[in-house]
């Protein structure tokens, strides 16, 4: 919805931009951890964010990041990198294993 917005996410590092990229704030709001293995915005949807926390599962932001709730029990494998969302139904997720 905002151009200026950016995320970046990895091991234990999630951080929001809304002035692109110029600073930044520290995302966490409802996360059970910040160890992000991939972070995606549904398309057709700018303020959906998915972000697959190492070994808990999927959680979903309908807000922009501000706040997160559990779509998942069941985690993407473990070393799962990077997820991409076709729209909010399918979801991909890439591993260098599996």
């Amino acid at each position: 919805a905002n151009p200026d917005t950016v995320f970046a996410a990895g091991h234990n590092t999630f951080f929001r931009s809304d002035d692109k990229g110029r600073t930044w704030t520290i995302v966490r709001a409802g996360l059970p951890r910040a160890d992000v293995h991939g972070l995606t915005v549904v398309p057709g949807s700018p303020t959906r964010i998915l972000a697959n926390v190492a070994g808990l599962g999927l959680y979903r932001s309908d807000d922009a990041g501000l706040t997160w709730s559990r779509q998942s029990e069941v985690g993407f494998p473990l070393d799962a990198i990077q997820v991409a969302a076709a729209n909010s139904d399918l979801i991909f997720a890439a591993s260098p294993e599996q």
